[in-house]
């Protein structure tokens, strides 16, 4: 059994979650009225109509059909159809945590593990947008609303991201992994019962990724700090850039933007306006996935 995950945006956290190269910006689908947000064409990408930016400037106002890798359409279910494009991610082995040596490593963290996954699982291809967010429930907590549709959704807490797991699992008629109440910014959530600890692979449902899945994906294979290669001595500095973060990331050195609602990370020696930028822009994980 495949068990499909999503990644969000969290208050709480740094930017998460699998891209794919070369395909959908937007990640969403237009099959019923050919309607995109802003900036988006709609396209043909292996027998499904999509939303795509032009990567070079050039005229897609027609439907023109896409290359597709593996399992890039797997997102249907008996016709049925939710945001996003996903990869299946095999299971297999790698090493969590980092290695004493790490430069930057807290002295608090765990030792460096062995660990197996033994279920494989599909990933979205991006981080849940802003459009894709609101589409499925009706509105956008994001404070970075100026970003964009195609930017990922954030300012929200994990109720309101595994709400927006269970909204999908039922579009599609599978069960949630989650037992809400209310809705909205209000919404509570718990795991639901027989899917609690390890019986959350066992959930046929939506769900967000385990720890140990996040970052499998992400090392897609690797064992440096990050999936180019090993961090520099500016790797916790706003100032100067790490070129292997600036690569494959946005954070307080190269997350400089221009539009309202930006933060002001002058302070931490980063941009005087500073804020998320549009997903899938960043170099792939050697798996195909990027951030």
């Amino acid at each position: 059994m495949k068990s499909l995950t999503l990644s969000f945006l969290l208050a709480s956290m740094g930017w998460a979650g699998c891209f794919s190269p070369d395909i959908l910006d937007g990640g969403f689908l237009c099959e019923s009225n050919n309607t995109c947000p802003d900036e988006f064409f709609c396209v043909r990408h292996g027998g499904r109509k999509v939303c795509r930016r032009s990567a070079s400037g050039a005229d897609m106002t027609a439907m023109v059909d896409l290359d597709l890798l593996p399992d890039q359409a797997t997102n249907t279910d008996q016709g049925a159809t939710v945001p996003g494009i996903w990869v299946t991610i095999k299971a297999g082995s790698f090493k969590m945590g980092s290695p004493k040596t790490e430069k930057g490593r807290r002295e608090d963290e765990p030792e460096q593990i062995s660990v197996t996954l033994t279920h494989d699982f599909k990933m979205q291809t991006t981080e849940v947008t802003h459009w894709q967010f609101k589409s499925v429930l009706n509105y956008d907590p994001s404070q970075f609303s100026n970003c964009g549709t195609e930017c990922p959704v954030e300012y929200l807490s994990w109720h309101m991201a595994v709400k927006y797991c269970n909204r999908l699992s039922k579009q599609v008629g599978k069960t949630s992994c989650y037992d809400c109440l209310s809705n909205g910014t209000d919404v509570s959530c718990k795991p639901a019962t027989g899917y609690t600890g390890a019986n959350v692979y066992k959930c046929p449902g939506f769900r967000l990724p385990t720890e140990a899945e996040w970052e499998y994906a992400y090392r897609a294979g690797t064992q440096t700090a990050y999936y180019d290669g090993d961090n520099d001595e500016n790797h916790s500095t706003c100032s100067v850039k790490d070129p292997n973060a600036d690569n494959i990331g946005w954070y307080c050195a190269n997350c400089k933007v221009s539009y309202p609602g930006c933060k002001n990370l002058a302070y931490k020696g980063g941009p005087d306006c500073g804020g998320p930028h549009r997903v899938g822009q960043k170099k792939p994980t050697p798996g195909a996935c990027m951030i």
